[in-house]
């Protein structure tokens, strides 16, 4: 089933890569935004804290979104766990995660939105996040001798998921594409052919994980994919919009405008798409 979220025609506003730091990603809009949309490309930086935390502060957020009228979409990064998504974990009046393939509908345009990308340094993060287990593993059997290792588990925060990947799911892009044009598509990371990619300044990060070309380069072309697949149908997407590598940069491949946003936490590259 395709999920699809329907607004009265707004400004809308696209960021990414607020990595956690709400604090300043709440003052910003404070300074910047209102009666608008709002659409984040990834790395929104869920999962790293208990889910109380981000009950108080996504409740603050929405306390925001309302006061300012504004309408949050969240999109998966890789630093994001992907079950806040796919459960809906943050699910506001005023602010949403959004799972993939899901459609925007700002009056009459369409955003279709795709989540995830590969983190190149997950071989450290998989290392800290077993240590970490293992850490917690000891410390709570003291306490509790007949606590389970799945529970431990459970109970131990992650940095890396492994399910952060972008999907190529030709199935839903096909039901999506029955009824539905497509104007703009936002991502976290972006296709094959589009800037970045480049891999010279990853090469410490290479030498250190002998499958990350391969699986870099099958994650950016499933985005590739999904391109061609929109060509293929006359769905020709007018932008798209991406985040990833922390850096600003416009250029069009064909007849489709492909903006690259800073790190919000860095600089507020807010870019208007409606």
């Amino acid at each position: 089933m395709i999920e699809k979220y329907e607004n009265f025609e707004r400004p809308t506003y696209v960021i990414a890569d607020s990595h956690g730091d709400f604090n300043t990603l709440y003052s910003n809009i404070v300074k910047y935004l209102s009666d608008c949309i709002l659409i984040i490309a990834g790395d929104v930086g869920l999962g790293f804290y208990d889910e109380e935390y981000y009950r108080k502060t996504f409740e603050e957020l929405n306390n925001l979104m309302i006061e300012k009228h504004i309408n949050c979409y969240l999109i998966r990064g890789n630093h994001d766990e992907p079950r806040y998504f796919k459960e809906h974990l943050i699910n506001y009046s005023n602010i949403k995660t959004v799972d993939d393939y899901s459609i925007i509908s700002i009056g009459d345009k369409n955003i279709l939105c795709i989540g995830g990308a590969i983190s190149i340094d997950r071989n450290i993060r998989i290392k800290n996040d077993e240590k970490k287990y293992n850490d917690n593993l000891g410390w709570m059997k003291l306490y509790n001798p007949y606590i389970t290792q799945k529970e431990v588990r459970e109970k131990t925060l992650k940095t890396y998921w492994k399910d952060e990947i972008v999907i190529y799911d030709e199935e839903k892009l096909n039901e999506i594409l029955v009824e539905n044009n497509i104007d703009f598509v936002i991502t976290h990371t972006s296709p094959s052919f589009a800037w970045k990619n480049g891999l010279d300044e990853i090469k410490y990060w290479l030498d250190r994980d002998e499958a990350l070309r391969d699986d870099l380069s099958e994650e950016r072309e499933n985005l590739t994919k999904v391109f061609n697949k929109l060509i293929e149908c006359n769905r020709e997407p007018k932008k798209w919009v991406y985040g990833h590598f922390h850096e600003h940069n416009v250029e069009t491949f064909e007849n489709t405008e492909f903006i690259a946003l800073q790190n919000c936490d860095f600089s507020f590259d807010c870019y208007q798409l409606i």
